[in-house]
């Protein structure tokens, strides 16, 4: 064999070692998670010089004529490089997988920060962590070893060529990474999808896998003119606004919404007391708390989402009102969401206690420690985890078992065992859900907040418990994960009667609330207040690649339709006659009307070439009738 060619085999298998698994996470990434085709070059760049660059120091280290001690310690090093792309690939899956969405690294900090916590949350052994780590660790040390052992390149090498030229070789992958890097930064706002740098760009990533980017540039011009021209309107007597989100809140699990367990105490005691406006169910835009947050502060559906659009928070601080914000979770690190959610008087999320960031007891800690209410107009926006399966639970609320988190993807339990298991934690989560809304009421009382107030509780998503073989959200848009509940209680005052809609959905609520203010609802707002009769003919939901309509034409019959962009997959259910969505009666439907749901999801990202594809389907259906 020719002698260069025996040193640029060797090179090239070590090359291998990094790149296959950098083309395997690629592989889930795009064809499972829906990621952009256009992050592989990208990410191989990156990994690739990467990995040069680390060939680069081998040589180094082999001119330096390493002793046994020197070797493996570089070794060493060199596995731990390995081991950290490998685990940051496991951070991504997992962020993807839970919320549906490329995890900062910020966020990932705060977890790793309490990794005790969170393991504890999950009912995990903390020895847990180190064992596997060490396992992961041992076993690509010991691959390392055995490669640096067989593929003894860097000693031929060297025997034609000095240790300048390995420098240069190493310096050349290191620029090479750092080019790389800035090229691919730069490039992330133009929907490349990197996901290094979707973690480095909280911003964007945000934006990542929900938005329609085509037309942004006029959709930012619109609602910023609107915003513009918004005017405010005469304040009447002081009343405040308390909105409080539940995580992951789904309202079929509510005891007041006629759930068959008893899961909300408290709140069945003030329907019982006639305290309630209105208490119904609603719909989500969306499964991840980004989108569902925006939507309910915007009062647009995802497709329509602007970083000029105007907000609750922003109408009310044009009233003049106070703005707080105390959130558990991670809000700060969270895609942006503390600015976006602004502007604030007050803000303060979990990051921000001395316990875990997901412990709901802080968020009623830091009420109690608002001062007595002063007469301002207040909103003020609370954030609980209690129904989230990273939230903290505490055992006096463990009433239904055997409980176990659904976030424990592999429990070694059979599927019917699994499904009542997680029912079970996740019913212990509302019920403690329920004692923590009394907390912060009764506190509110007593700071006088509730003097003359308006109360919205509600969820940014639902959950999904084992139904269509799903657990936690951001995976699918089947029903209960986009199922939520919305609950208005009014303090100090009367007003008119808030009619229930059947498929209310988030953005009806901020207008709902102006409503209850008696301040004029900006025109650009999608959704429409509960107190008028229901208006718009269609109301819109997506995840990821799945974008969908629920069709209201019809009171007596409303279709929910949606379709995978990517895999042209389509599904409509009969919502009044079949909420399980146990039937899917696609095939059953008049070509025509396919197609008019499916000209509706243009704007929401629905290319020309779905709609071609669609014709192909309408003229295959016609020929099958016709046959």
């Amino acid at each position: 064999m020719n002698r260069r060619l025996q040193v640029v085999l060797p090179i090239v298998a070590e090359l291998l070692l990094w790149l296959l698994p950098a083309v395997a996470f690629l592989g889930v990434y795009v064809l499972y998670f829906n990621g952009p085709d256009a992050a592989v070059g990208p990410h191989l760049k990156l990994v690739g010089s990467m990995a040069f660059a680390w060939l680069g120091l081998r040589l180094l280290v082999e001119h330096s004529k390493p002793g046994r001690f020197t070797e493996t310690a570089f070794q060493i090093l060199y596995s731990l490089g390995l081991v950290f792309l490998l685990l940051y690939y496991v951070m991504i899956l997992i962020g993807l997988g839970s919320w549906g969405r490329v995890p900062t690294w910020r966020l990932v900090a705060v977890y790793f920060d309490q990794w005790r916590e969170l393991l504890a949350v999950l009912d995990a052994p903390v020895i847990l962590v180190p064992i596997i780590l060490g396992a992961i660790f041992a076993l690509v040390f010991l691959l390392v070893r055995a490669a640096h052992a067989r593929l003894r390149w860097p000693q031929q090498f060297a025997q034609f060529a000095r240790w300048p030229v390995s420098f240069v070789l190493a310096a050349c992958g290191l620029i090479a990474f750092a080019t790389f890097a800035l090229e691919t930064y730069a490039a992330v706002d133009r929907h490349s999808g990197e996901p290094i740098m979707l973690s480095l760009n909280s911003g964007i990533g945000a934006q990542a896998a929900q938005s329609n980017p085509s037309g942004a540039k006029l959709l930012d011009k619109r609602e910023a003119e609107a915003a513009a021209a918004y005017r405010p309107g005469v304040l009447g007597p002081p009343r405040n606004v308390i909105l409080i989100v539940g995580d992951a809140l789904r309202s079929d699990h509510l005891g007041v919404l006629q759930y068959s367990r008893p899961t909300t105490p408290y709140l069945d005691s003030l329907a019982k007391a006639g305290r309630f406006a209105l208490m119904q169910r609603a719909y989500s835009v969306c499964a991840e708390s980004y989108c569902g947050l925006m939507s309910i502060a915007r009062s647009k559906f995802v497709h329509e989402f602007s970083r000029e659009s105007l907000t609750l928070q922003q109408v009310l601080a044009r009233h003049d009102y106070r703005i707080g914000l105390i959130l558990s979770g991670d809000h700060t690190n969270f895609y942006g969401l503390s600015e976006a959610l602004g502007p604030t008087d007050l803000y303060w999320d979990g990051t921000m206690g001395n316990a875990y960031v997901n412990d709901d007891r802080a968020v009623v800690e830091r009420v109690s420690e608002l001062p007595d209410w002063d007469g301002k107009p207040t909103f003020l926006q609370l954030h609980l985890m209690s129904s989230h399966g990273l939230g903290q639970r505490h055992d006096e609320f463990v009433q239904f078992t055997p409980a176990t988190n659904y976030y424990r993807r592999w429990t070694g339990a059979s599927e019917e065992k699994r499904r009542i298991e997680a029912t079970n934690f996740y019913d212990n989560g509302i019920l403690q859900f329920d004692a923590t809304i009394k907390a912060l009421l009764e506190t509110l009382q007593d700071l006088r907040y509730l003097e003359n107030a308006v109360v919205v509780i509600t969820g940014d998503h639902g959950e999904m418990l084992g139904e269509q073989g799903h657990y936690t959200h951001a995976e699918t848009v089947y029903a209960p994960v986009l199922d939520i509940p919305l609950l208005i209680l009014r303090f100090g005052y009367t007003g008119p009667a808030i009619m229930p809609r059947a498929f209310a959905s988030q953005v009806d609520i901020a207008p709902t609330l102006l409503q209850e203010l008696g301040l004029p609802v900006p025109d650009s707002w999608s959704g429409s207040g509960l107190r008028n009769p229901m208006t718009r003919e269609f109301s819109y939901f997506q995840q990821a690649m799945d974008i969908g309509l629920f069709d209201l034409r019809e009171p007596e019959r409303v279709w929910k339709f949606w379709t995978n962009i990517d895999s042209q997959k389509a599904f409509a259910f009969d919502a009044m006659q079949d909420p399980a969505e146990s039937r899917n009666r696609i095939a059953e439907l008049p070509a025509n009307l396919r197609s008019e749901w499916m000209l509706q999801l243009v704007p929401a990202g629905v290319s020309t070439m779905d709609l071609a594809l669609d014709k192909v389907y309408r003229d295959a259906a016609a020929a099958d009738s016709g046959s």
